[in-house]
This record gives structure tokens, sequence and C-alpha cells, in this order.
């Protein structure tokens, strides 16, 4: 039986004892490159400084390398406060607790148990946040979710659930009729109510099509009726980019051939749809955005 990746059972228990592990690499030579990209058109269209959400951090020490990279674009002053470190796991979040706490001021960065399906979870990571995330760093996070199974949910019967969903769905579904929902899904829009227009969700995973609903979704009504409504998440995200990258080969041995195997950077942009219920609200309103051309957003990574 494979391990349960979505499982927050199956985390807590492997995070008892790990120490350190990193999925699909460390993310110095994939995700860095835009992220540094990112930062630095941000500082130089002179826009706040942005609010960065690190999904499903783990044992990882990816959040390290990404404090560097933003003390290197806005200087030792800036406050890493700005980085939120998360992970639905307890253990883990308390190691990486532990670990700021151990560096003192020198850390600064921000950790949160939350579990990115759920809608309180969702509101408690933003309750804090001015405005919405600028910028999303998910490192095999999705593969993990993706590996859940597919969800049924009633918008009409689900109160605790992301208002995008509810106006998304009662579009399809007047009736509110249930629905099923594959767990990717539900973290695109969640995460969409977390990231402002215009904002960044860069995504490092082991599948050339990790992100399929954006073209196709597979959210329909749980009816019988062949000709059932298929609702479009694309005005949601959009994938800007998709780089395939040589995985590391951990193969160390002279003279021992391993074979290449490659992994897939996402670069997604959020679209500017935000919903009634709270696109007038002052405490919710997104930041204003900027765009970044293709060469900005992957730029430093070969094809």
């Amino acid at each position: 039986m494979p391990p349960q990746y979505h499982d927050q059972s199956f985390w807590d228990k492997r995070f008892e004892d790990e120490v350190l592990f990193e999925w699909l690499g460390d993310g110095q030579d994939t995700i860095l490159p835009s992220l540094t990209n990112v930062l630095k058109q941000y500082k130089s269209n002179q826009c706040a400084v942005p609010e960065i959400l690190h999904i499903g951090a783990g044992t990882s020490a990816f959040q390290e390398y990404v404090k560097d990279v933003f003390i290197e674009v806005y200087g030792a002053d800036v406050d890493c406060g700005k980085i939120l470190n998360t992970d639905f796991s307890e253990n883990a979040v308390t190691k990486g607790r532990h670990a700021a706490s151990n560096l003192g001021t020198r850390s600064g960065m921000r950790w949160a148990k939350a579990d990115l399906l759920k809608w309180k979870d969702i509101q408690n990571i933003t309750s804090n946040v001015a405005g919405r995330f600028s910028v999303v760093l998910d490192k095999s996070t999705s593969d993990a979710i993706s590996c859940g199974p597919s969800m049924t949910i009633g918008a009409k019967m689900e109160s605790d659930i992301n208002p995008i969903f509810q106006e998304i769905w009662s579009r399809y579904s007047p009736q509110g009729l249930p629905c099923s929902l594959a767990p990717l899904e539900l973290l695109a829009m969640n995460l969409a109510f977390c990231v402002e227009p215009g904002g960044i969700w860069i995504a490092l995973s082991y599948s050339s099509n990790r992100f399929p609903f954006l073209q196709s979704s597979s959210l329909s009504a749980s009816t019988n009726d062949s000709n059932e409504e298929v609702v479009d998440l694309s005005n949601l995200w959009s994938i800007e980019r998709m780089i395939a990258v040589d995985a590391p080969s951990g193969q160390e041995k002279p003279g021992v051939h391993a074979p290449n195997v490659q992994h897939h950077l996402y670069v997604l942009r959020r679209m500017s749809w935000i919903p009634r219920s709270y696109s007038d609200r002052n405490d919710t309103a997104p930041a204003s955005s900027i765009g970044f051309s293709e060469e900005i957003l992957g730029s430093d990574i070969s094809d």
C-alpha cells in the first residue's frame, strides 16, 4: 500500500523522528531563481514588501533559503515576519518554531499550523496579513494533497466553506446539489482567497500535469445527467509557465549511471476575479498587483 501522503496522521508520525528531509531537492536551483526575480520586480516597481506564504514546510530547510533571498533583495532590515511557513502537522510546526527560537532575532519568520483544505484555517492565516499574500511557495505540497480522494460538498449545505466556492458553485447549481471536488481544486480556491490578484504561486512538482483543472475542471454536479456542468477555475489562476528541470540524481558513486529524472516548475498567476461576498469589504480587499513578464518569471532556469 503506498504512503498516505494526504493524511495528517501519516505526517505526524513521520515528523516525530524526522529532523531534515528535502522533497524534490532543496529548491535552491529550482524555485529560488523565480522567487528572486519576482521579489526584484516588486522592489523595482516600488511596491510594498510582499507577504510570502510557504505551504507544507515539513522538515525542509527551504524556508531558510527563502529568508536569505528575501534579505538579499530587501536588505538586512527587512521584516522577515512577512514570510509565513505553514504545515498541517503540529510536529512539523513545533520543530520549525523551535529552530527559529534557537536563531532568535536572526529568524523572524512566522509559523502556523494550517490545513489548507479547511476554511477556518485559511481564515486564520489571513487574519494577521495586511491585504493578501503576494507569493505562494509550494515544494511538492500540491503533490501530497493530490493523493487524497475526491470530496463531496454541497454548497448550500456547508457553512464552513470558502465564499469563492460558494459563489462559483451557485452559478452552476442554483439548487445547491452536491458536487465532487478534487482536493487540489479546493486548495486552488482556498489559495485564491489568500492571494492578491496578480500574485504568484510557484509550485515544484514531480508531475507534468499537476493542474489539469485549469484547462478542464473535474468539479461537477453529482448527478446522473451526462450533460453535467463543469466549473472553470481559470478565472482564479492561470499557468504562466511550466518548466521541466533536472532532478537531483542522488547518485554520487563514480562510474555509476543514474537515469535522468525531471521535475516540473509551475508559475501560476492569480487572476482578477473575486467573489461579490468580499469584493466590497475594506478588511478583505486585495492589494494592488503588478505584472510580471515571462522572462522575469523564469529567466534563470533553462527549459
